[in-house]
């Protein structure tokens, strides 16, 4: 597959050929699984995403599209269960209560999530385990993929910001990019995009992508952790209040923003909320996206 190549600078470069061997990598693994529509798209999205003018907009994708539902199917489905009108009262009472658990006390994620699953069998992630049933050997190509991932392993770029959980409890929190932070430091394309920045070619100027954290946990009450509470306090984190918060630089509720560097173009450098920071038209455009990405595709998908 041919991949048109507009930029100019070695790493970039260097992000396409990776991007490519990737995606034949993938497109293999989807063959051996026999050509499964889903594996191919899994393996198309993760090409899309690797693209310089995409790469870096989330960290990590597969935490963003964390599957609420898929986790219920794997624990309180009737597959997981074993409800059935053949049991007992008292047994089917039991597997209500636990039902009941799902949706009030038991977190989503768990304490010991990993989004996309360890394996095929794993029960605790978001990847449809009893779906997979008479499928294996599709199923286990669409987790190799998944696995296979570049957007879902390391970070934009070199930055404590970034040493925050994003497994367990926070399998389905990740960082979102709402804006840049100036760089006059850098003044060359090869520094900046070796560094993971942005370079603007017609401007000749080195931007730093401003990220917030989207803490989407379970809450911290102890009876009060389940879908339902965790669905309410994911929508007070998405409010457009909340959203123009963290858009325009400020913490909000379940987001944390990033700190612009203050630097000069002779290298100073000081960290706070002073440096200059600019909005793009993608941040604002990610917004009703991601409004609608979590009231509906992270509860209904698959």
């Amino acid at each position: 597959m041919a991949i048109a190549n507009p930029t100019n600078t070695t790493t970039e470069k260097k992000q396409l050929e990776k991007a490519k061997l990737v995606y034949e990598q993938n497109c293999a693994t989807c063959k051996r699984g026999s050509n499964d529509k889903e594996c191919l798209e899994l393996a198309l999205d993760e090409l899309l995403r690797q693209m310089p003018d995409k790469k870096g907009d989330v960290y990590p994708w597969r935490n963003y599209e964390w599957s609420y539902s898929n986790y219920v199917n794997n624990n309180y489905s009737a597959s997981a269960t074993g409800s059935s009108e053949r049991n007992g009262l008292f047994r089917n009472m039991g597997i209500f209560m636990r039902l009941v658990g799902g949706f009030i006390s038991d977190p989503n994620p768990a304490d010991n999530s990993i989004a996309g699953g360890r394996s095929v069998t794993d029960r605790s992630s978001d990847f449809p385990v009893f779906e997979c049933r008479g499928k294996e050997a599709r199923c286990v190509a669409r987790h190799q993929v998944i696995r296979n991932s570049p957007s879902g392993d390391s970070p934009p770029y070199n930055d404590p910001f970034f040493n925050k959980s994003t497994t367990g409890t926070r399998s389905s929190s990740y960082f979102v990019k709402v804006g840049k932070c100036a760089r006059p430091d850098i003044t060359d394309a090869e520094t900046c995009t070796g560094r993971g920045y942005d370079w603007d070619k017609s401007k000749g100027a080195c931007s730093q992508g401003r990220y917030a954290y989207m803490d989407n946990s379970p809450s911290s009450i102890p009876l009060l952790r389940g879908l339902v509470p965790s669905i309410a306090s994911d929508s007070l984190a998405i409010t457009p209040g909340a959203i123009g918060l963290a858009f325009s630089g400020n913490d909000s509720y379940g987001m944390k923003v990033q700190e612009c560097p203050a630097v000069t173009e002779e290298g100073f450098r000081v960290s706070g909320r002073s440096g200059r920071m600019s909005v793009s038209i993608f941040a604002w455009g990610f917004v009703a996206g991601l409004i609608l990405h979590e009231l509906y595709v992270c509860r209904c998908k698959r």
